[in-house]
């Protein structure tokens, strides 16, 4: 009897240890969660390689001009909220003049990457958005979800 005893909880041991090995893949197949977010974020050197992986994420292309329209005023935003209330008049502005371009180039050009990210459908983005955001409530979403991140 002590001899089935032992054989048995040597079982369940080995048992735990293989339940423990496949929990990360299971609890990610049963959340919908990739393997990549149950991982710890990973550290960055700076600030723009969080934003560009954010992005990437999304769905954002890397080659369209909202993307680096995209990451500076996330960073903008960053440093003062105060410019969400005041986006067409300070923020476009402000990415306008760093980028050698005109406001309503950049107001366009964030329009058409997020509409790009809407076509490409990425996990992240539709987890969050089932219309189209506005740009400003795009920003916001992006710098909040960043702030959680860091």
């Amino acid at each position: 009897m002590q001899v089935n005893t032992l054989e048995t909880m040597e079982n369940l041991k080995d048992l735990a240890e293989r339940f423990l090995t496949i929990y990360p893949q299971l609890k990610a197949a049963l959340t919908g969660q990739t393997q990549q977010t149950q991982t710890a974020e990973p550290q960055y050197a700076n600030p723009d390689q969080q934003i560009s992986q954010f992005l990437r994420e999304l769905g954002t292309p890397m080659h369209v001009k909202g993307f680096g329209y995209l990451k500076t005023a996330i960073k903008l935003l960053q440093e003062n909220e105060s410019l969400l209330f005041a986006v067409t008049k300070e923020l476009y502005p402000a990415i306008a003049k760093l980028h050698d371009t005109t406001p309503s180039r950049v107001e366009r050009a964030i329009r058409h990457a997020v509409e790009l990210m809407a076509e490409r459908c990425s996990p992240l983005y539709a987890k969050s958005f089932t219309d189209q955001p506005t740009n400003s409530e795009f920003l916001a979403w992006c710098v909040e979800n960043l702030k959680f991140r860091a």
